[in-house]
């Protein structure tokens, strides 16, 4: 994702703590070349974790299934940002914005 995306998920993070560590955490473990279709990815792996992690639990207390509560928390974010593979490489995400940039800009 280039700064610019970045600098607009921090600032509409900036109100929830959770929010702003969850992206700290993806420029962490990535090299910050992120498409939308990789947040969604990455939205839709920390659901499966968290959905995983509600099975199991529920499978080893033996709860009435139908009361469960499907919580995504940050660990499972975390999960998911450590799985997380870019579809494009920086560099690729860099030469894609200059195209932009140039036919926009002309």
């Amino acid at each position: 994702m280039s700064h610019d995306g970045w600098n607009v998920i921090e600032k509409s993070s900036e109100r929830s703590q959770l929010l702003s560590d969850i992206v700290r955490n993806l420029s962490e473990v990535t090299s910050g070349a992120l498409t939308g279709a990789d947040l969604y990815a990455f939205t839709s792996e920390s659901v499966q974790v968290a959905l995983s992690r509600t099975i199991t639990r529920l499978e080893k207390e033996m709860e009435d299934k139908g009361s469960a509560k499907l919580i995504v928390t940050k660990d499972d974010f975390n999960i998911a940002a450590k799985l997380l593979v870019p579809s494009v490489s920086e560099e690729d995400l860099i030469h894609y914005e200059n195209l932009a940039s140039n036919h926009f800009n002309q």
